[in-house]
């Protein structure tokens, strides 16, 4: 974990050294592979104390392994808070916004008109 780190911190230092934003920078592509196994064959305890009598020494292998790292800069904003203030800024607030323009229905004079109406109509004719 701590040589991920380290290796974290020296590639942004390197794209920083680059001329890159360190503010939009994201990891592309991270992989460690197993490299050499070398054989150790240990005659002290891992405390540093030496075998005793009766004791046996044991082998103990170190691996090996190489690491990338690929990094990233995002075109545009660095963060998403940037993003989404960018957005607000945008986007048309309500007061200035226009009103869809209404669509007068006019009244066709083939349509027939409700029963309450007509009779209402009616008996203000012969009034």
């Amino acid at each position: 974990m701590q040589n991920s780190l380290a290796l974290l911190e020296n590639a942004v230092a390197n794209a920083v050294q680059k001329g890159m934003d360190e503010s939009a920078l994201y990891i592309k592509h991270a992989a460690s592979y197993k490299q050499n196994v070398l054989k150790r064959y240990r005659n002290y305890f891992v405390g540093s104390r030496t075998l005793g009598y009766g004791k046996q020494a044991i082998w103990s292998n170190y691996v090996t392994c190489w690491a990338e790292m690929v990094l990233g800069e995002r075109q545009g904003e660095a963060s998403s808070a940037d993003k989404k203030a960018k957005a607000r800024e945008k986007a048309p607030k309500a007061k200035e916004r226009e009103p869809a323009p209404k669509q007068e229905k006019k009244a066709e004079p083939s349509e027939k008109k409700p029963a309450a109406a007509a009779k209402a109509a009616d008996a203000v004719k012969k009034e």
